[in-house]
């Protein structure tokens, strides 16, 4: 790590800018910089997109219109629920994320029989009964209560 003299008019770089990654300093005539190293690629890294990979498949082509439109409306009301603990932290407004967190969820409560990295919309008729809806992925526990929940009942995919 080296040591950056900044002149009168820069209080500080913070980030990385090309090659190198600036740190603050107590001191506003200094900072520090080091080479930036890009981190290596896990197998935890490759099954996060492969079931990345794989949702956005199902999500493009088989979660319903109607669902979607309803998980915008959730979506508002969660993003102004506290995060308790982080007064300064704010929750996500993408409908996608809260999807992939009921979906991360369904995998967690049910490991032997959910796999996000081959799931379908076939799948989610099936063995998805506690989330055919976003009331029901709030009655499951996969995402907080929010106002008028109960209200949310369009269905995710096409039941068969």
């Amino acid at each position: 790590m080296a040591k950056v003299i900044y002149p009168p008019t820069v209080q500080g770089i913070v980030g990385r800018v090309t090659t190198g990654v600036y740190y603050r300093a107590p001191s506003t005539r200094f900072g520090y910089v080091r080479q930036y190293v890009m981190p290596s690629i896990t197998t935890h890294n490759n099954l996060l997109g492969s079931y990345l990979t794989n949702l956005r498949s199902v999500w493009i082509n088989d979660v319903r219109e109607d669902y979607k439109v309803q998980l915008l409306e959730y979506a508002t009301l969660y993003k102004d629920l506290p995060v308790y603990g982080h007064d300064d932290r704010v929750r996500t407004r993408s409908r996608f994320a809260i999807w992939y967190k009921i979906l991360s969820f369904w995998q967690a409560s049910d490991p032997s029989h959910v796999d996000l990295s081959s799931v379908n919309a076939e799948d989610i008729a099936a063995l998805g009964e506690h989330i055919y809806s976003i009331a029901d992925a709030v009655e499951f526990g996969a995402i907080p209560v929010v106002e008028g929940y109960l209200d949310f009942t369009e269905l995710m995919v096409e039941l068969t």
